[in-house]
């Protein structure tokens, strides 16, 4: 965790293969990954990974989350494609395929 900051700063998603994102808090203090225009645009295996506007993930000092997306093909994308994040205050990702 680097405060304030996501890191990568840029996720790149492929249509239709599926990722699991591995969100991790290593500050001292709660953080809020939100991405609103993210997550329209992705399917989410595990919705009740997000909060109830579906709109972030608040994750406390040491806690980690894995959320499981797929970026949804073209005649059923809401959102062209996946942008990048905003971050309140800040998270770690990995991002890895599943």
């Amino acid at each position: 965790m680097i405060e304030y900051e996501l890191v990568p700063r840029e996720l790149r998603f492929r249509r239709g293969i599926p990722y699991r994102l591995h969100v991790v808090n290593a500050g001292k203090e709660g953080h809020d990954f939100t991405a609103p225009d993210f997550f329209i645009s992705v399917q989410l295996k595990n919705t009740d990974a997000l909060n109830e506007s579906g709109a972030s993930v608040f994750l406390q000092p040491g806690q980690t989350i894995d959320i499981y997306v797929r970026q949804r093909l073209a005649r059923d994308a809401s959102a062209e494609s996946a942008s990048v994040p905003s971050v309140r205050p800040a998270a770690r990702t990995k991002l890895a395929k599943r």
